[in-house]
């Protein structure tokens, strides 16, 4: 997530620029990839794997399925994950952009710096 004065508040994905607190020792492949990484306001958790199928299966990765389901249309929404933001003193507003796509770029990044840091071509 990302706060701007000027903008507001907006999905972002923070690719290697993470605060010192955020920064985390490298774990196994399977628990990276199966633990749930956000979890909506109905308490639906998403893990990596989960996000990245529904972006190949929802949103046309792979193809794109005419009728979305219930879940990824929370996640993909404004405010599925309830965080707000107020400027000056003016009523709270949801963070915009889509933390479904934000994540997939953070998910790639975080697969090709993992390869970048053991060398493999």
């Amino acid at each position: 997530m990302q706060f701007d004065p000027r903008l507001g508040g907006r999905y972002v994905p923070p690719l290697g620029d993470l605060m010192p607190g955020h920064i985390h020792s490298p774990i196994p492949f399977k628990p990276w990839w199966m633990t749930a990484v956000l979890r909506d306001t109905e308490g639906d958790g998403w893990s990596r794997r989960r996000l990245v199928d529904a972006l190949a299966n929802q949103e046309g990765g792979a193809h794109v399925d005419p009728t979305l389901n219930e879940s990824y249309i929370r996640i993909a929404g404004d405010e599925s994950l309830g965080y707000t933001f107020s400027l000056h003193g003016e009523t709270e507003r949801p963070f915009q952009g889509d933390v479904a796509a934000a994540s997939m770029r953070q998910i790639a990044y975080e697969m090709l710096e993992t390869l970048r840091l053991a060398d493999i071509k």
